[in-house]
């Protein structure tokens, strides 16, 4: 059992902040991270448990200075019990209830049950866009993207390796994005001149590792316009990156594509990147060597895997032709055991689609 006191009227568990999970790598261990934020304070109480007998490892609460602009991107734990929390941060001592790309920065926080660690991540003259983790033994990296406008767009891609005994920055690598991905998003007579912008409104959705200890990151572009006063939300192009166990860019691909709703998923199976989804039955190959993965008005669907490997070559494998087909939605798959499961959409039985 787990419990903390709170100050009065200040609610732990509540509807604007809130509790998260997470398992360690060796599936030993398991925190719940509750926190919220209270008169210009956040406060938080990680508790640590062990997975198989639920016997709780250890509890810690601290609090600091904090605004309500703060946003807890995800919380990690290690085979050594402990917590790390990755955050978004606008406070300022200067400005504390200011909300700006000036104050905006990220920031980790490491409980271990006993000590607490607090660090800035900075990039200078860049701005940090996004961050994602994956814990290794002794190790907390981080890979994203970077902006040079501070606005919600993208210039590079960035990596911070972490030593976790030490809790210090062990290596950083910024790099632009490669060629090839305007390449494969513009054309590859328009790269040059595409490369001069930024790109805008993409969120990381997969993070993932193979056996070599390289990493992939995927980021699908994401807005909201209106059309005749109707909300239209855009699940649209999609960035591929692959990191060496370094930290350093290995490659860069994209997938142009158009959709209204969420439609792809990924995992790595056999050292090999798989990007699932559905798109029109026919891809079209445009001249200037980009694939069309868009579906068009009068078109059906057909259901893809994208198979990247080696130096970031695809090769694209259509699973299945939909029509009077169950169709499946992979934005709703699981990897489990070397084998991808998806759920059909048909209104009258629960069908399931299995790729090994």
């Amino acid at each position: 059992m787990s419990s903390t006191p709170v100050l009065k009227k200040l609610r732990l568990f509540s509807n604007e902040k809130g509790t998260r999970f997470s398992l360690s790598p060796n599936m030993n261990y398991f925190s719940v991270t509750n926190y919220t934020i209270h008169e210009g304070e956040i406060f938080y109480h990680v508790s640590v448990f062990d997975a198989k007998s639920y016997e709780l490892m250890y509890d810690q609460q601290i609090n600091r200075k904090e605004n309500e602009f703060y946003a807890l991107s995800e919380i990690k734990i290690d085979d050594h019990k402990n917590v790390y929390l990755l955050g978004e941060s606008f406070y300022n001592e200067e400005t504390p209830k200011l909300k700006s790309e000036e104050n905006r920065h990220f920031i980790i926080e490491k409980f271990t049950g006993k000590d607490y660690s607090l660090m800035d991540l900075t990039l200078e003259k860049r701005h940090i866009v996004s961050l994602k983790s994956v814990v290794k033994k002794n190790e907390y990296n981080l890979y994203g993207f970077y902006s040079e406008t501070g606005k919600n767009s993208i210039k590079g891609v960035c990596t911070f390796l972490v030593n976790t005994e030490e809790f210090k920055i062990m290596g950083k690598n910024l790099q632009d994005l490669p060629s090839q991905v305007y390449a494969d998003l513009f054309g590859s007579d328009r790269v040059d001149k595409k490369k001069e912008k930024e790109l805008s409104d993409f969120k990381i959705d997969y993070i993932l590792n193979d056996t070599q200890d390289n990493v992939y990151l995927m980021a699908e572009e994401f807005y909201i316009n209106y059309d005749k006063q109707k909300k239209v939300e855009h699940y649209d192009d999609i960035l591929i990156i692959k990191f060496n166990p370094d930290g350093k860019l290995a490659w860069g691909r994209s997938i142009y594509k158009y959709s209204i709703r969420p439609s792809y998923n990924a995992f790595i199976k056999n050292d090999k990147l798989h990007i699932i989804l559905n798109s029109g039955k026919n891809l079209k190959e445009l001249g200037d060597g980009r694939t069309k993965t868009i579906k068009n008005f009068y078109e059906t669907t057909a259901l893809y895997d994208f198979v990247y490997k080696g130096a970031g070559n695809v090769e694209i494998h259509k699973i299945q032709n939909n029509k009077n087909k169950t169709y499946y939605h992979p934005n709703y798959g699981i990897y489990v055991d070397g084998r991808f499961i998806m759920i059909g959409d048909s209104p009258n039985e629960r069908r399931f689609m299995t790729l090994e």
